[in-house]
Formats: structure tokens, C-alpha cells, sequence
């Protein structure tokens, strides 16, 4: 699928933020989307759409900088977290989106395509300067591994918020 331009409106949420190298991403994504799931569950909190990571922090230079990243849900307005869960505001505004159809592994190049697409139409990325911090780098998990248990089906899109 091609990327396109969408314009999105504010979207409060709930999530739990973590900080992972590249070596153990996989691995902290699935532990905080085991809290963040836990905390609803036992909070009767109704999810308004599917699970996503939003990227915070990241960074490219490969320093060895640790990736800030948040796992959580879209929820109805007024849902307040409490220990380490954390409400928000997903910005609104216009994003840049993909679908991914296939495996998670393959989000990495998902996402350096959608980052060459932008730089090919001189979009400008919602990020700081130095180009790190994100205001809204979002992988939605449009597929439930529970329901559909055959990766190569997995549908994640990915949204940039441009500025």
C-alpha cells in the first residue's frame, strides 16, 4: 500500500512508557502491553481502537541512546491513569500513513519507507531539531494476534504526524 495524508483529530490515552535498545524492543513492547492490558482489565477501561507504540524518542545515530517509547490505547475523554500508567493527548493534525500487511519484523523497513517517502515529498516531520523526539510517531496494531494467529496477515499502520 502507498502512503497517504490524513487528517486526524486530538485522541486522549492511556499507555506505559519504558525505555529499550534495539536488542530487547520486542521484548519490552511485549511486557508493557502486558501492563497497560492488565491496567484495563482491572480498571473497566473500554479501549476506543486498537494498541499502539508511539515513538518519543528516537535516535538514529546508533550512540547507543536508548529508544523512549509508550505502549497504550485510545480511550473515550476523561480516563485518568494512575501508578505508572500515564494519560494523554495524541496530537491532531495531518500524518503521513502506511498499512503494513505481514510479520512485525517487518515494520523496520515499513518505516524506513515511509521515512523516504516523506523525504521524496519534502514533508516535514512534527520532530525536535536534532531530529529525535517525535510528537507523534505511532505503530497501530490493526490486527489481533489472538484472533489471527498467521503473522504473514498481521496489519500494522504506521502514522507520522507532519508539521
Amino acid at each position: 500500500m502507498n502512503p497517504v495524508m490524513e487528517n486526524r483529530p486530538p485522541q486522549p490515552f492511556i499507555a506505559v512508557e519504558a525505555e529499550a535498545t534495539h536488542e530487547n524492543l520486542s521484548e519490552v513492547i511485549g511486557g508493557l502491553f502486558g501492563e497497560i492490558s492488565g491496567w484495563i482489565g482491572s480498571h473497566g477501561v473500554a479501549p476506543v481502537g486498537p494498541p499502539f507504540i508511539r515513538y518519543v524518542f528516537v535516535d538514529d545515530d546508533e550512540d547507543g541512546a536508548p529508544t523512549r517509547l509508550q505502549a497504550g490505547f485510545p480511550v473515550a475523554a476523561g480516563v485518568a491513569g494512575g501508578d505508572r500508567v500515564i494519560s494523554g493527548m495524541l496530537p491532531g493534525g495531518s500524518f503521513a500513513t502506511i498499512v503494513h500487511t505481514g510479520p512485525w519484523s517487518g515494520l523496520q523497513d515499513a518505516t524506513a519507507a515511509l521515512l523516504a517517502w516523506g523525504r521524496n515529498k519534502e514533508i516535514q516531520w512534527a520532530i525536535s531539531n536534532d531530529g529525535k523526539e517525535w510528537a507523534a510517531r505511532l505503530e497501530n496494531y490493526l490486527t489481533d494476534p489472538s484472533e489471527e494467529v498467521d503473522p504473514a496477515k498481521y496489519r500494522t499502520e504506521l502514522a507520522f504526524l507532519t508539521r
